[in-house]
């Protein structure tokens, strides 16, 4: 939200908190969910590793990774993640690489499960 005032523009920024308290089923499912995009990230991160280390001229394409997806959705935990959920994972794996070659962040690294 922004407003004018005598030729200078106010930028007004708001934020909101909130707490998720989900039960049974929920937890699971988002456990689930969480489980399923630290999978993906991992897979497409090993496999543009090796790719990269056999032709150092490859570059991440979000199509061809996302194409990847059906094949993977075979596995039997993984059927259950929504579409567009991993192909989110995807393309912030992309947008994490765009900026590390702009060398605004670190390389990534294998995610690791974290216990609560």
């Amino acid at each position: 939200m922004s407003y004018r005032s005598g030729g200078i523009q106010l930028l007004i920024r708001r934020g909101f908190k909130f707490e998720l308290r989900p039960k049974g089923m929920q937890i699971q499912l988002m456990m689930q969910f969480c489980g399923c995009a630290r999978y993906v990230y991992n897979r497409t991160l090993s496999l543009e590793k090796s790719l990269y280390k056999k032709d150092s001229k490859h570059s991440f394409k979000y199509t061809a990774a996302a194409n990847r997806l059906p094949g993977w959705k075979k596995e039997s935990f993984f059927k259950e993640m929504p579409q567009p959920g991993a192909s989110a994972v995807i393309k912030g794996f992309g947008t994490g690489l765009y900026q590390f070659f702009r060398e605004t962040i670190e390389f990534s690294k294998i995610q690791e499960k974290v216990s609560a």
